[in-house]
């Protein structure tokens, strides 16, 4: 007997039904991607404290690495009301139990049976699941509170994934949780079917779920079958591994005759399904092609087809390099008993779009299908390339569609079949066919009564607007009837109502527009008697009262019939225990991380000065003919130097230092001195601002591209003139200050470039000057009166409130700018603004366009909005805490706009009271491979933006203008050159500013300006928002990424300071990178030197002790080598013993026994391989063991590879 599927329901990252679904299938998108940074910065710190905790364990000197997988967004948020939960019981319930409870609700839904059509049913729960190592949540919040482990019981049981949904809506059939590893919820599907055709139930709801809490990536963790990129590429030569997925689906099921009796809908059929397991099989934990057949011939023959009608395979398909061609050998074995047909059906599989969701992947591929057959085609197969030539496609019954596909009948019907085979060897598969809907007999014009409802008037708009947008593509135009039946019998009904009459699907989708935007809809007044009778059941249906809804469709008329709407929208609130931030404290009783401020300086310090050059030189000169003082300057601090004027700064020619450069490299200098950047003054206006940068700025960049080219190698100084702020408020060129930011990146570069650039003063004698000139000492440094400087870092003790500074910046009822102020960090800033600060008016300045202000509620809650969704939610809490938002789409850089925003803002308000300047576009590529276009378009929001800040608030200024800059202008990485030029001009603009409140420089003929507050912090990443987490920069490193409380705080701690420039950021001596900080061309003080000493030690020390207390352990272990006539065993062979017994607790191993006689399978491969590298000092990958089979055999892979060095370190 078949058995129908009625309902559906989907949540995975990017899709949230599943039509959306397939079209992320049938595109060939991947989802995979790094670990969301909000979902990081709940898990970090407590993998940080197990790995304290831990016996044995070391913690990550660099803080934790998660896989790349595909990943949901949020699993901390909940509608904990409307599942009749506290917010606590919400906060406590594994994410597990929270997205079975939603997907299993909306499959429901779908199917037509919610509220008093299923209360109290015979409807049968199955989940599949399996709680795995390293993912309980209850031990995470335990290891918080271990005082609410009695309320967190039922929220973490595995059973109550089944159980809680049953006691919910009352249902009373079977109700359990399945667990047969990756095959779960489709043995589930088996079940619940078998249950069905048992009378056991009337009804059935099946469920999978997958969530990742803690995906840390560390090889004491791994199986052996994981990606090593997070991407599954089945059936392609470069698969090496599955990756690993996140998400829930769900199905109900129901006897096809009694479906089609209750005119439910039919989304497809299931023929048949079968069970086995593999049995005593080569490893307990790998795949048996010969079971794998079996499976599919008694699925055949429980569905009574004939397998050659089949035209698909959702196959399992974790492309291992040994699952893969088991699988096609298994399904060949099977066909081959029917068919010597090749190449007919085809194969495909769900992972290679959302990742492997082990226990939940069975259902997901079900759903898969099921669209594949209500769209006829058949989706590509991701990421196939080239297909793995270990498998003969060409002799084997399938094939693999590289592109959406009709999909054709085969003897008049359309079938396909369902894989999934759990790691403990119990395999399922499902047979599905497609079930073709009898012609809908179409609206006879009567009007309808159509209701809808929500817990929450958030929930109900949303909902509103769900089913304005469904009914769009037209599909149910003449269907209203079936709408209307769907609407009002077959969802629940809750507190908030709204109930439309209508005549066609045109005037529902009227009324629900004329409601989302405040209107009324219109009551006609003609109405005919069942008018009348509609009108009285919406009045009492909308009061409260018990209507019957289904008197309406009494008319003589075929019955109407359950069709897919929207689901159920929630209103979902934070449901998650939050790690304390002082954990170290709290939880180990220690202090924590050696004390620090948050805040660090840069301050230019005396030094040495240079001696005369001690070997000859041959300098070249390149100078500006507009700027004659340089080479007036450099003829008497170098006589004999060579003076070269480069072609005019020309944006259209990217290539005007090309004949510069081929004239330099033959000249064959030592010292090339580029004195472009030589203006006494800063830019008075726009243009000029802009012809400097060009000049100077992107002339650096593109003739040290050239140079790169020819493979020259010389001493490059940079002279500039009274650019760098050696005292603060003193001015400075800051335009030209932008080449040290550069510079600091070429020294890191192209080392073979001796980089040095050296700002002289006119104070400064000639002679003192030639000698900087040709200095060998790479760095930035300023020449004041002849002194020589350089720069020197410091931590800076505390960020002194100044007293003369309002304390309650910024003001209540203030106008301030954010530019960048729609990214992750600008909305940050604004929260914290609004919360400091009611009634103030927030003007958010971004590049990319956000809908208009009545959509912001509707993409918040959009499961599928992604980034954009998140950007509306955090607006939406803007003006939660009373904030006046105003969003401006548009470029920081482009005049116009920024100078009609800042007009508009003073009409409006009077005045602009601050402006937060946090705009910016990272660098991402080396100076080599850079283009000139994004160079220019990472200078451009940071400088030219910057730029325009000031000459707009030069003569009305605000209270305070920050400059959100980077440490990148103090330690650039690779790859930053734009990005740390950009932000050192910024560095320089506040350090330059004159003083708060003095008078500053004003035109002819106005009065004097105070000068406002000027500030520039150098941010360190941020760990859950802002720029670092879209580049994947968000990790600890030399510092530890800034948790965003902790950045808040110390930006409204700078605003109170009298710092005009500090890095905001914590030092990580527990790093292994922090090494890394003297070899930057910068001067350390003795205190961070001495802790940086002292913490490389420590560190060299605790990997010393690690390793050696590994080698010990294996090296104690007691095992005896059998099996060789005589004995002589080598070296290796007994230390492959040790690592096996240290692995399995064998104290007697056969030299030539094949592992898996001792009990080892892939997951034991995996231990005896982490034991080999460690004891061995090598880097051995457990695929290339599989094959060895043998301690000999093992022992042999690895002399055969490394045998010589390994033997040599031994002694």
């Amino acid at each position: 007997m078949d058995i129908a599927i009625i309902g559906q329901a989907v949540e995975i990252p990017g899709a949230s039904d599943p039509q959306r679904l397939w079209e992320l299938v049938a595109a060939g998108h991947c989802l995979t991607r790094p670990f969301p940074a909000r979902r990081r910065q709940d898990v970090d710190d407590f993998v940080r404290h197990r790995d304290r905790t831990a016996l044995g364990q070391q913690p990550e000197l660099t803080g934790p690495e998660y896989h790349r997988a595909s990943y949901l967004d949020r699993i901390d948020l909940f509608d904990h009301e409307f599942f009749g939960m506290t917010q606590t019981q919400a906060a406590l319930t594994d994410p597990h139990q929270r997205l079975v409870l939603r997907t299993t609700y909306r499959a429901l839904e779908d199917a037509g049976y919610l509220g008093e059509r299923v209360r109290g049913s015979r409807t049968g729960v199955y989940v599949g699941f399996a709680a795995n190592p390293g993912g309980d949540y209850a031990e995470y919040w335990s290891t918080i509170d271990s005082s609410v482990n009695q309320l967190g019981i039922t929220g973490n049981i595995p059973t109550m994934l089944a159980n809680r949904l049953s006691y919910l809506l009352d249902l009373r059939g079977p109700s359990m949780v399945v667990d047969s590893a990756c095959s779960a919820s489709l043995v589930a599907v088996h079940l619940a079917r078998t249950a069905l055709l048992a009378d056991d139930c009337d009804m059935a709801v099946v469920a999978g779920a997958r969530v990742m809490l803690l995906p840390v990536k560390r090889a004491s963790t791994r199986i052996g079958i994981e990606s090593s990129d997070g991407t599954t590429r089945t059936f392609d030569d470069s698969a090496d591994g599955t990756g690993m997925g996140e998400g829930s689906a769900a199905l109900v099921l129901k006897r096809l005759d009694r479906a089609l009796a209750d005119r439910d809908q039919v989304l497809a059929v299931i023929k048949g399904s079968a069970v086995n397991h593999d049995g005593s099989s080569e490893s307990m934990t790998g795949p048996d092609a010969r079971s794998q057949a079996r499976l599919l011939t008694s699925a055949w023959r429980q569905a009574g087809i004939d397998p050659r009608t089949l035209g698909y395979l959702e196959v399992h398909g974790t492309a291992t390099r040994i699952g893969d061609p088991v699988e096609i050998d298994g399904l060949s074995r099977a066909f081959r008993g029917v068919t010597d047909e090749r190449g007919f059906c085809a194969v495909g599989t769900v992972k290679t779009v959302a990742g492997h969701l082990f226990e939940g992947s069975g259902v997901l591929g079900m759903i898969k299908a099921v669209q594949g057959l209500r769209n006829r085609q058949i989706a590509p197969l991701g990421y196939l390339r080239q297909p793995n030539p270990d498998i003969d496609f060409a002799a084997s019954p399938v094939r693999l569609p590289t592109e959406l596909e009709p999909w054709p009948e085969r003897d008049g019907v359309r079938r396909c079949g369902v894989s999934a085979f759990g790691l403990g060897g119990t395999n399922a598969h499902v047979v599905l066919e497609e079930y073709v809907d009898p012609a809908v007999e179409p609206d006879a014009g009567l009007e309808y009564l159509c209701t809808l409802s929500a817990r929450t008037d958030r929930s109900l708009r949303l909902i509103l607007g769900a089913l304005l947008d469904r009914l769009a593509p037209g599909d149910l135009d003449r269907r209203l009837a079936d709408v209307c039946y769907t609407a009002n019998v077959s969802r629940s009904h809750h507190e908030r109502r709204v109930g439309l009459i209508v005549r066609d699907i045109d005037e529902l989708r009227d009324g629900l527009a004329a409601i989302l935007a405040g209107d009324p809809p219109r009551v006609r007044a003609d109405r005919d008697d069942r008018g009348r009778l509609l009108e009285r059941l919406r009045v009492g249906w909308q009061r409260g009262d018990e209507v019957d809804l289904l008197r309406q469709f009494t008319d003589g008329r075929p019955a109407p019939r359950t069709v897919s709407l929207v689901p159920y929208r929630f209103d979902e609130t934070r449901a998650w225990v939050p790690f304390p931030d002082d954990w170290e404290a709290r939880l180990l009783g220690g202090t924590g991380p050696i004390g620090q401020s948050g805040a660090y300086q840069v301050t230019f310090v005396p030094v040495d000065g240079a001696a005369e050059a001690g070997t000859p030189v041959s300098v070249v000169a390149l100078v500006d003919p507009d700027t004659p003082d340089a080479a007036s300057r450099l003829t008497a601090a170098l006589p004999g130097v060579r003076l070269v004027s480069p072609a005019p700064p020309d944006p259209e020619a990217p290539d005007r230092f090309s004949a510069t450069a081929d004239r330099i490299v033959a000249d064959e200098p030592t010292h090339l001195v580029f004195a472009l950047g030589f203006e006494p003054r800063p830019a008075t206006e726009l243009a000029e601002f802009d012809r400097r940068v060009e000049k100077n700025v992107v002339g650096l960049f593109l003739l040290a591209k050239e140079l790169m080219r020819r493979a020259a190698q010389l001493t490059l100084v940079l002279l500039t003139r009274n650019a760098l702020a050696v005292e603060p408020g003193g001015g400075a060129v800051a335009e030209n200050a932008a080449l040290a930011g550069l510079a600091k990146t070429l020294i890191q570069e192209y080392p073979t470039l001796n980089v040095r650039l050296v700002d002289v003063d006119d104070a400064t004698a000639d002679d003192v000057l030639g000698r900087e000139l040709l200095a060998d000492a790479p760095g930035v440094y300023a020449l004041r009166d002849g002194v020589p400087y350089a720069e020197l870092f410091s931590e800076i003790p505390e960020l002194t409130p100044r007293a003369d500074l309002d304390a309650g910046l910024p003001r209540p009822g203030g106008a301030y700018l954010i530019s960048g102020g729609t990214g992750g960090l600008g909305l940050a800033v604004g929260q914290r603004f609004a919360q400091q600060a009611p009634g103030i008016h927030l003007y958010l300045t971004g590049r990319t366009p956000l809908p208009p202000r009545p959509e912001w509620e509707r993409l918040a809650h959009s499961p599928d909005g992604g980034p954009l969704a998140d950007r509306a939610r955090a607006l939406l809490d803007l003006v939660e805490l009373g904030a006046d938002v105003r969003v401006e789409s548009g470029d920081v850089g482009d005049e116009e706009h920024l100078t009609d925003l800042v007009a508009r803002i003073r009409r409006q308000h009077g005045r602009l009271d601050g402006v937060v300047h946090a705009a910016g576009v990272p660098g991402e590529n080396l100076i080599m491979f850079r283009t000139v276009q994004d160079f220019r378009r990472v200078l451009r929001p940071k400088m030219r933006g910057g730029y325009l800040l000031d000459l707009l608030t030069r003569h009305d200024p605000p209270d305070f203008v920050v400059h959100m800059a980077s440490a990148a202008a103090v330690f650039p990485s690779l790859g930053q050159a734009d990005y740390a030029a950009a932000n050192y001009y910024l560095d320089t603009v506040a350090m330059a500013a004159p003083t708060v409140g003095d008078a500053r420089g004003a035109d002819p003929g106005r009065r004097s300006i105070p000068a406002p507050r000027v500030l520039a912090i150098d941010w360190v990443a941020w760990r859950d928002i802002g720029m670092a987490v879209t580049t994947g920069a968000n990790e600890d490193g030399v510092f530890r990424a800034l948790r965003t409380r902790e950045g808040l705080d110390l930006l409204m701690a700078g605003l109170r300071s009298d710092r005009r420039r500090f890095l905001a950021g914590r030092l990580d001596y527990t790093s292994e990178l922090v090494a890394m900080l003297p070899a930057q061309r910068m001067a350390l003080s003795d205190e961070i030197a001495e802790r940086v000493d002292a913490a490389v030690a420590a560190a060299t020390d605790r990997l010393e002790q690690l390793a050696a207390r590994n080698r010990a352990a294996i090296q104690a272990v007691d095992v005896e080598l059998v099996g060789r006539p005589g004995g002589g065993y080598s070296d290796v062979e007994l230390t492959v013993a040790r690592c096996l017994a240290h692995a399995t607790g064998a104290r007697t191993v056969p030299v030539d026994a094949d592992l898996r006689t001792l009990g080892v399978d892939s997951l034991g491969v995996v231990a005896v391989t982490s034991n080999l590298s460690s004891a061995l000092g090598l880097s051995i990958d457990p695929v290339d063991l599989l094959g060895a089979a043998s301690v000999q055999g093992i022992a042999e892979t690895i002399e055969s590879g490394a045998g010589t060095e390994w033997a040599e370190g031994s002694e």
